[in-house]
C-alpha cells in the first residue's frame, strides 16, 4: 500500500512540475487537486499540507503570472520531493 502511495505521488509531481514548466494551470490545479484526495485518504499530512499550498496558490486554475504564485508552488514541489526521499513510509 505504501508503495503504491509513493508511486502515485510520484506520478503526481511529474504531472505538476510538467505542468508548471508549462503554465498549465487547469493541470496544476487538477493534479494538485488529486494529491490532496490520495494524502487524505493515506494520512500523508506533511504532503496534504503541500499539495495544498499549490492548490491555493492557483485557486481558480487559472493563473501563474505573479511571481510569487510561481515560487509557492516551486518550494511545496521541492518539499513533496523531499518528504518523498527520507522515506514518508515511516510517517504514515
Amino acid at each position: 500500500m505504501a508503495e503504491q502511495f509513493i508511486s502515485d505521488v510520484t506520478n503526481c509531481i511529474h504531472v505538476l512540475e510538467r505542468a508548471l514548466d508549462l503554465e498549465d494551470c487547469e493541470v496544476l490545479a487538477e493534479t494538485a487537486h488529486g494529491v490532496n484526495g490520495i494524502c487524505v485518504r493515506m494520512g500523508a499530512t506533511p504532503i496534504h499540507h503541500l499539495a495544498l499550498v499549490i492548490e491555493q496558490a492557483n485557486p481558480e486554475g487559472t493563473t501563474l503570472d505573479e511571481h510569487e504564485t510561481r515560487e509557492a508552488v516551486q518550494t511545496a514541489l521541492a518539499g513533496i520531493i523531499a518528504f518523498l526521499a527520507n522515506g514518508p513510509s515511516t510517517q504514515s
